[in-house]
């Protein structure tokens, strides 16, 4: 009997033993989303010597919010999230915004034409504002440092305007895409002159208060308070440089907006459910109407059933970068202060993956 009890004994402790030995090492868990964001971006900031802020949300959360860098390097004031920066061509957004609302309102259609708006404009009969949205109406771009001796004091939109004015037509209207300031900047003039209010005035009475962007701004003062400055070039172990500026009525509606990372997620947020506009609206706004794929201040792509749009502004030390996937409700945007950067560079298709 107790030879029979130790034998038992001793077979169940090789199976305990063995079956120890038999078990599987437990698997690791997969790195998060917040984990892959932060490798994604952060071997990006360190690869490029990065200035600036960057976000990144999905369905209404931020994910990832962080600055860096310099908002002035001379005086070694840090880029926070709360800094403000000229975002540039990126404004081109709020004034096709502005363009839309005054539609839904009834004040005027985007079958208008230019000379409805500006009567003696060389064939702005044949100018619609369609046309001027969609960067298809033939009008040249116009190059104020070569036109005005001082370009960072304030000039009137009428002064831009003549200079607009004064050129030909490059194409026939409608034929052709060619992206100029000067489409958006006589937009934010059209915007005044049906809204009997100045331009900023209306974005921010109705886009930028509405969405709680308090930190959005057409800089017609050129305050300059919480912005960055900007620099021509952030090298490593060098002295930055000072890029040279122009006063932001130089471009007006067409790329005098400051705004922050932020303010420009509110803004994305406000896009969904209409808060600001209507569905039929939006689908205008992003709709591409050119073999350059641009909607109304976006580039548009649309794949199978996926659409995302874009925009982007650089300009005299400053780049701004606005990614959007409205099926997946993922934003991504980038503000930074080193004119060197360039926006196409960042990994957006490695983010998405990431927050799949």
């Amino acid at each position: 009997m107790k030879k029979t009890t130790s034998t038992l004994l001793l077979i169940l402790i090789f199976t305990l033993a063995f079956s120890g030995c038999s078990k599987s090492k437990p698997k690791e868990k997969p790195a998060s989303a917040d984990n892959k964001l932060n490798k994604i971006v952060n071997d990006y900031v360190k690869r490029k010597n990065f200035s600036g802020t960057i976000l990144i949300g999905k369905e209404g959360k931020v994910l990832y919010k962080k600055a860096f860098g310099m908002a002035d390097y001379e005086k070694k004031i840090p880029n926070t999230v709360e800094t403000q920066f000229p975002i540039w061509s990126s404004s081109k957004q709020f004034t096709a915004a502005a363009i839309m609302l005054l539609v839904e309102q009834g004040k005027l259609s985007t079958e208008d034409t230019l000379s409805k708006f500006i009567p003696d404009f060389k064939q702005g009969d044949k100018i619609k504002i369609h046309n001027l949205l969609t960067h298809s109406s033939g009008i040249d771009d116009y190059d104020p440092q070569a036109n005005f001796p001082t370009v960072d004091d304030y000039h009137s939109p009428e002064s831009i305007i003549n200079l607009i004015k004064s050129s030909p037509l490059s194409s026939e209207p409608g034929t052709t895409f060619k992206y100029t300031n000067a489409n958006y900047f006589l937009l934010g003039y059209i915007i005044e002159k049906v809204s009997n209010m100045k331009y900023e005035d209306f974005v921010n009475e109705n886009l930028f208060k509405p969405s709680n962007m308090n930190n959005t701004l057409y800089n017609v003062k050129n305050i300059q308070t919480n912005t960055s400055k900007g620099y021509t070039a952030i090298l490593r172990d060098s002295v930055p440089l000072r890029s040279s500026s122009v006063h932001p009525s130089i471009y007006f509606s067409a790329a005098g907006i400051y705004s922050t990372v932020e303010d420009l997620y509110k803004w994305d947020q406000a896009l969904y459910g209409e808060k600001i506009l209507k569905k039929s609206s939006l689908d205008k706004m992003f709709t591409h109407y050119t073999s350059y794929d641009y909607g109304y201040g976006w580039f548009v792509n649309k794949k199978d059933s996926s659409l995302s749009m874009y925009c982007m502004g650089c300009g005299f030390g400053h780049n701004s970068y606005f990614y959007r996937n409205t099926n997946d409700k993922v934003a991504v945007i980038i503000l930074c202060n080193d004119s060197s950067y360039t926006n196409e560079n960042f990994p957006v298709n490695d983010v998405l993956k990431a927050l799949k």
